[in-house]
């Protein structure tokens, strides 16, 4: 059984750094999983918690340095000021990959902005048997609590990489995968036979993929709809692609 620390003071240096962590957001250098069921999810991906924040009313056992603080000093903590303990603290580059590989299926993420739709994006790639998700600069982090939650912990089973413009470029330039990019103006996913191994490109939700990617397109697809709809949901419009590649 782990041995509990009990901190009293809003002045402890451990309890300063975790909430100078929480207010960084998607900027610290660790990764905050709230809830005993994705803290779970993330153990059972191979992920080890460095420390784990709890109330008097929370027990578990994560086998790491545990601290109790009362309800009152952990509502600070908290990712959503509102959320519920436990909290884990996990090193973020157990997740985060350097380089995209040049085999196997990748989701393309380019500017995609909502967490909800980010970590929707990342459940799904994970459901139709994806090798990792690509996140082209700026664009939401899959570490935001938000799309932590909307993944449905899935966010820890599969592989994450992070490029900015310049990297994008490089990557693009030497990878043989052909990168097919969602769009209205695409031809008809029926009409088209998927390799076993590609890139989707999505894009962002207001403005859709950018020129510098949309050079780079192997084929646009697009998804049949009624001609009153203008567009589908990004997250949507990914379910559809992916599970219709993987039928071949």
């Amino acid at each position: 059984m782990t041995d509990v620390l009990a901190i009293r003071s809003r002045a402890n240096p451990r309890y300063k750094e975790l909430k100078a962590w929480q207010r960084a957001g998607a900027a610290a250098p660790v990764l905050l999983v709230e809830g005993e069921k994705l803290i779970r999810e993330a153990v059972a991906a191979g992920l080890r918690p460095r420390a784990v924040w709890r109330t008097p009313a929370v027990g578990g056992d994560f086998s790491c340095p545990t601290y109790q603080v009362s309800a009152d000093m952990y509502g600070p903590l908290s990712p959503t000021r509102s959320g519920k303990p436990p909290l884990a603290v996990f090193d973020k580059n157990d997740l985060l990959q350097q380089k995209p590989p040049t085999t196997g299926r990748l989701l393309l993420l380019d500017a995609v902005q909502e967490p909800g739709n980010t970590g929707a994006l990342i459940r799904a790639a994970a459901a139709f048997d994806f090798d990792g998700v690509v996140y082209a600069l700026p664009g939401c982090s899959p570490f935001h609590h938000a799309c932590i939650r909307a993944s449905a912990g899935t966010v820890f089973h599969i592989k994450h990489y992070a490029l900015s413009e310049d990297s994008l470029a490089a990557w693009l330039t030497e990878n043989p995968l052909p990168i097919f990019g969602a769009d209205g103006a695409g031809r008809d996913l029926h009409d088209l036979t998927w390799p076993r191994d590609l890139v989707l490109a999505m894009g962002n939700e207001g403005h859709g993929l950018r020129e510098h990617l949309r050079a780079r397109l192997t084929d646009l697809v697009a998804i049949p709809i009624q001609p009153r709809v203008e567009s589908l949901n990004v997250a949507g419009a990914a379910h559809i692609l992916m599970y219709a590649m993987t039928r071949g």
